[in-house]
């Protein structure tokens, strides 16, 4: 913070050296990102838009658009979804999708899988599950062996798609080989232990009865893994416990998350 309030006070550096001032404020919408510090990264995200339209930097600027829009709109389609304005995150997707296509190769694969599965979260929080899918599949097939977590996290909500969908005969189908790509991105061992207990049981036994049964012992596991400090941001990525309580109480996922938010703020 004092480097950028250095920075900006000396406008004769940044005109001559704007790499170096987009560079600390990347890093400082990062941090304001992670901490959920919304209204701070909201500044940020206007000071770093503005050196596209500013008259004497425009051109200049051209060069770091790329890195601007991957920062930026990363990070205001996640303060949108923590905020639960899916109405207005619905809407800067299809914008981010013209842009990804207008800067092509400007953006990295993995750039693009961060975004990718930031869509196929979203859509699955509304109940859109053929958007979500196609979007999972676009961020697992997308730079394979990078950002294991968002792997992991990908292929869940694929097993979890085909369980919504009631198709039981054609989720034991692929089943067990989701569950070996999910070990495979060797993270999150016991959350993975407790999912494959989940999706083997009901395999066994797929009656209603068992399927609350299972969905309370998974929830019951997920809180007891949380305690530990090694997996305590093991659900930053996605909110599977909103999902299940979703399950148990047949309500929304976009419903539980409004009202988690509301209440939080309160």
């Amino acid at each position: 913070l004092k480097n950028v309030l250095l920075i900006e006070s000396n406008l004769k550096f940044i005109n001559d050296k704007p790499y170096e001032y987009i560079k600390i404020l990347s890093s400082k919408l990062v941090i304001e990102d992670n901490l959920q510090y919304d209204d701070e990264a909201l500044l940020t995200i206007k000071k770093m838009r503005s050196l596209l339209v500013n008259p004497g930097m425009s051109k200049r600027m051209r060069a770091f658009e790329a890195h601007i829009f991957v920062y930026t709109y990363t990070t205001e389609l996640n303060i949108l979804s923590h905020r639960c304005d899916f109405a207005q995150t619905e809407n800067l997707i299809l914008f981010i999708q013209g842009q990804i296509v207008r800067l092509g190769n400007l953006i990295s694969e993995k750039e693009k899988k961060v975004f990718y599965y930031n869509f196929a979260t979203i859509y699955f929080y509304l109940s859109k599950d053929k958007l979500a899918y196609k979007w999972l599949l676009k961020t697992i097939e997308t730079q394979r062996g990078y950002s294991y977590d968002l792997t992991f996290f990908a292929r869940l909500m694929k097993l979890l798609i085909l369980f919504e969908r009631n198709d039981m005969e054609y989720l034991w189908k692929i089943s067990k080989k989701e569950l070996n790509e999910l070990s495979d991105c060797s993270v999150y061992e016991e959350l993975f232990l407790l999912l494959k207990r989940f999706f083997t049981n009901l395999k066994s036994d797929p009656g209603k009865t068992t399927i609350l049964h299972e969905l309370t012992v998974l929830k019951k596991g997920i809180l007891q893994s949380l305690k530990s400090p090694k997996n305590k941001n093991m659900l930053s990525d996605f909110d599977l416990l909103c999902w299940i309580e979703g399950q148990l109480t047949n309500k929304k996922m976009s419903t539980l998350l409004r009202e988690n938010y509301k209440r939080s703020i309160k």
